[in-house]
């Protein structure tokens, strides 16, 4: 699971052992962005309709500009992630490179109001079992179909460090190549255990 900059900013990170109770997101996109976090990672999950309505996305590759998805639940045994799907929902979703931390319940009381609620059709209840700060390589990636690119994530050249408590803070900083557009964003990684989760 990925615990980003930006949750950091509205929750409290986890330590080794803590039992958590988080909201999870997933999209196609996780595939490329995080593929070099856990290489072969995939799982396999049933999909299922959520309550809320369908909403219109912008779609550039419909003839209308538009497309009409729906929010679904992604769930394997006790883990749930949400993950916006198209219509009609298959009834499968194989998921790679990493889920993401999208709401938790320990928000820092300062940006309490600012922080997502937790969705409770999506909450997964786990026990983290692993911590470890990445050093994750940004930069423009490659040019899709539309001819645009964007600045993300480059699998492959992250720095790993093991930690038993998540630091204060994750840093921001930009590599010493004055030529290179690239720069380098701390994740916290997270290994959440849901199997003997209670609660």
């Amino acid at each position: 699971m990925v615990f980003d900059a930006k949750k950091y900013i509205w929750f409290e990170p986890p330590a080794v052992g803590d039992q958590v109770r988080w909201q999870l997101w997933w999209t196609e996109e996780w595939n490329r962005y995080w593929a070099g976090l856990r290489p072969g990672w995939r799982l396999t999950t049933e999909l299922r309709a959520s309550s809320r309505a369908p909403k219109t996305y912008l779609d550039p590759d419909s003839p209308a500009g538009t497309v009409i998805k729906q929010s679904a639940i992604a769930i394997c045994g006790d883990l749930r992630a949400k993950y916006v799907a198209p219509i009609p929902i298959p009834d499968s979703l194989t998921m790679s490179g990493a889920l993401t931390v999208n709401a938790t319940e320990k928000r820092r009381p300062a940006r309490a109001p600012d922080a997502p609620e937790m969705d409770p059709e999506t909450i997964t209840v786990g026990t983290v079992t692993g911590l470890q700060v990445v050093s994750v390589l940004h930069d423009w990636g490659a040019v899709d179909r539309h001819g645009w690119s964007g600045f993300e994530p480059i699998a492959g050249n992250e720095w790993f460090y093991d930690v038993v408590r998540a630091p204060a803070r994750l840093h921001h900083y930009r590599p010493s190549d004055p030529d290179s557009s690239a720069v380098r964003n701390e994740v916290l990684l997270v290994d959440l255990d849901v199997s003997d989760a209670s609660g």
